[in-house]
């Protein structure tokens, strides 16, 4: 007499689909649970937070992937590259406009000697009304207080003042309330104890 042999396991047509409705129901729970879990204190980037968030990620490619037959990856591979999007423009009229476009935005890019008319609307807005060689003016401004022994948190404190004072800076404001310095004055606030 011979040993038993094992049985072989043969997945059935019921057991694969009863795998299927398992899978699928997980990566349903693993579409909702896991935000939870991440929104719920302590609110944490730790191992355990990166874990949910894979849990979630796979339950949501499992999810595409069922639905649309592609996974996400597959999805994203699928998409054409922008720059083809360019060159299958739909009429001769949109790439005369395209061209147009362009040229505009390298007239705007290109220095001319208007001066602060030809800036565009952004640089109008970012710089708002410095002239040219502010930086020069800036740098200049720099090396004077270091040299008077200020440091680096005087001069940010007096640009912030500036600022905050739409461009008075503190030596005008004394000016306007006191009236201007006189020899007579210093000599009196010297004597005062």
């Amino acid at each position: 007499m011979s040993a038993p042999q094992p049985p072989t396991l043969h997945p059935t047509a019921r057991s694969e689909e009863q795998y299927a409705r398992f899978k699928h129901t997980v990566s349903l729970c693993g579409l909702v649970i896991p935000p939870i879990l991440i929104a719920l204190p302590p609110r944490k980037l730790d191992f355990y937070t990166f874990g949910l968030s894979t849990f979630w990620l796979l339950s949501l490619n499992h999810i595409t992937a069922e639905r649309s037959g592609r996974s996400i990856l597959q999805h994203i591979n699928t998409r054409k590259p922008s720059s083809s999007l360019l060159q299958d423009l739909p009429s001769d009229k949109a790439r005369d406009l395209q061209e147009r476009l362009k040229r505009e935005r390298l007239l705007r890019v290109q220095p001319s000697g208007q001066g602060s008319e030809s800036r565009g609307l952004v640089d109008k807005l970012w710089m708002g009304h410095e002239q040219e060689g502010w930086r020069e003016k800036r740098i200049k401004e720099e090396q004077e207080a270091l040299e008077e022994g200020r440091g680096y948190g005087g001069l940010i404190m007096d640009q912030i003042w500036e600022v905050w004072n739409w461009g008075k800076r503190k030596e005008d404001r004394s000016i306007e309330e006191h009236g201007p310095v006189t020899a007579d004055a210093e000599r009196d606030a010297s004597r005062k104890p």
